[in-house]
């Protein structure tokens, strides 16, 4: 193909060409850079959302944390009460040798024990007194104690001066 135009004109259609095929590459450059800053919208609206919930999971496990160290002081409070209350408990108990020793002490002359049952707090004595002084010697002896809360012996074994036969309960603190 023969080109008869003038070369001013040639470089003016080059020209021309040039700054159409410049302006699809602006365009489409354009279109491009949009595109790209739509979808870099939608990932900081989607990561901040992330982010968002990542702070509240993060709130509640920090509220979480502070209830369970709440919870594990009062554990540890309950834990040293518990303690106290139980080396308490274990100074404040009475051993068998503590009981035994308290009735051999008031124990008076004549008076014997056929029976001697300890439970716990509770003391089931029977017994035999040649006299009646004796049972209430012992009796009383009994009451001053400190350790002993009650005594019960019922008055029947009272009515008789000799030769008794007895049974009473004693009640520790």
């Amino acid at each position: 193909m023969i080109n008869i135009l003038p070369d001013d004109l040639k470089r003016k259609i080059e020209t021309i060409k040039k700054i159409k095929i410049m302006i699809n590459f602006e365009i489409v450059l354009i279109f491009c850079l949009i595109a790209l800053a739509i979808v870099e919208s939608f990932l900081k609206f989607y990561f901040l959302q992330i982010i968002e919930q990542e702070k509240l999971s993060l709130k509640s496990l920090e509220n979480q944390k502070k209830e369970i160290q709440i919870f594990e002081e009062k554990i540890k409070k309950y834990n040293n009460l518990f303690e106290k209350l139980i080396s308490f408990k274990e100074k404040e108990k009475i051993s068998n040798l503590e009981i035994l020793q308290i009735l051999s002490k008031n124990l008076p002359d004549g008076v014997y024990f056929t029976n001697l049952t300890i439970e716990k707090e509770n003391i089931f004595i029977s017994g035999f007194s040649k006299k009646r002084e004796g049972i209430l010697k012992f009796k009383e002896g009994l009451e001053k104690e400190k350790m002993v809360k009650s005594l019960q012996l019922p008055p029947k074994y009272l009515v008789y001066p000799e030769n008794i036969n007895f049974s009473m309960t004693i009640k520790l603190k």
